[in-house]
């Protein structure tokens, strides 16, 4: 009985400290569709890597289907277009990013 209770209690201190170092959480899929002249879309992955959260940079002015794709998610075509976990963000807005990679 006390070694079943040393297990459960050492299994919670270990979750407890995943928790509350982020080792529970998931990375967010994050997806930016700029161009290379934009002083918003750098900013924007500027962001992302203090962060250290990986992303997927498209530029829509050189891959077609980027651009195509991005007409999907909105009918203005501003960018940077930011997409975490499938949730788009018009713009460069690191309270909105913050909003989804928390």
């Amino acid at each position: 009985m006390r070694k079943a209770m040393f297990c459960l209690s050492v299994l919670l201190v270990i979750l407890v400290a995943a928790e509350r170092y982020g080792a529970a959480k998931s990375t967010p899929k994050v997806e930016i569709y700029g161009t290379s002249w934009c002083p918003n879309c750098r900013k924007a992955e500027a962001y992302f890597r203090k962060k250290r959260i990986p992303f997927k940079l498209y530029d829509i002015e050189k891959d077609k289907a980027a651009f195509e794709r991005v007409k999907e998610y909105t009918a203005h075509f501003g960018v940077p277009i930011v997409i975490i976990n499938g949730e788009v963000i018009e713009g460069y807005s690191p309270d909105s990013f913050d909003d989804y990679v928390k």
